[in-house]
């Protein structure tokens, strides 16, 4: 039986992960070959906001990104509010 270390499971999980991006970029791709003009932008913004929803609950998304770096600007504001409240 084969047993894997942290380092050979991340190292499969990240081939996974550029092996799905490569086949969604060919769907992508071939999905957008049969669109005109104004109808591709628009399917093209679809498909990019669905894999935003579809990675949004992975640790390094781009909504989990935005989440932290507005709650450091909550508390920073709320810093400065006390100092202001104290001076």
């Amino acid at each position: 039986m084969l047993t894997y270390n942290l380092s050979m499971k991340k190292l499969l999980f990240l081939l996974a992960y550029v092996i799905c991006f490569i086949i969604c970029l060919l769907f992508a791709d071939s999905i957008l070959e049969l669109a005109s003009y104004p109808n591709d932008i628009l399917i093209w913004i679809g498909m990019m906001l669905g894999f935003i929803y579809l990675a949004r609950n992975e640790k390094d998304s781009l909504v989990h990104i935005f989440k932290e770096v507005h709650q450091s600007n909550l508390d920073e504001i709320a810093e400065q509010e006390k100092e202001e409240a104290n001076t």
